[in-house]
């Protein structure tokens, strides 16, 4: 499976390293899907989950900062936080906002993220990165994958998280 997906990543123009980096071209557009749900705030890798998604998404957004960006916040449902737009500030901003306070519907439905970075206004290429721990709840997030794939903006995953299993706490910090 790994090497699936270093083949993936090799074709996009997607490098692995000691950072993760895209090939700039003109007309592209990258969407971040922030999973904000709860079992994100776990700390299983330090400090939590939550935060190093949004230090990858940092990272990713100063490795490329000519691109335009966009942030979409995923729980139960999604936000738009922040539409494609060259300015990293913004963005770097708006990642502070990117909790699970950004979206008031409990559970994980990464299929609502990925829809709404399908529904942004789009002026170029998409494509669309989600940071999640992988704990979907929803049924359609093949579905909207696929709408995606039709779109031509493919999808590319980065998982948070530790090996073992962890108790999911509300957002008062209760098991």
């Amino acid at each position: 499976t790994s090497c699936l997906v270093a083949a993936i990543l090799a074709i996009s123009g997607i490098s692995l390293g000691e950072r993760l980096s895209f090939e700039a071209r003109p007309g592209l557009e990258v969407i971040l899907v922030v999973d904000v749900s709860n079992s994100m705030l776990a700390t299983d890798v330090a400090p939590s989950r939550l935060e190093r998604a949004r230090t990858m998404a940092r990272s990713l957004v100063a490795a490329r900062p000519a691109l335009a960006w966009g942030l979409v916040a995923a729980r139960g449902h999604a936000t738009l936080l922040v539409p494609p737009t060259d300015d990293s500030a913004a963005m770097d901003e708006a990642l502070d906002f990117a909790t699970p306070d950004a979206v008031t519907s409990p559970g994980t439905r990464l299929g609502s993220g990925i829809r709404a970075a399908i529904a942004a206004p789009q002026a170029a290429r998409r494509i669309i990165v989600l940071l999640s721990d992988g704990d979907d709840l929803s049924a359609n997030t093949g579905a909207v994958a696929a709408e995606a794939r039709a779109l031509d903006s493919p999808i590319f995953a980065l998982g948070f998280g530790g090996a073992t299993p962890v108790p999911v706490s509300d957002a008062a910090g209760q098991a």
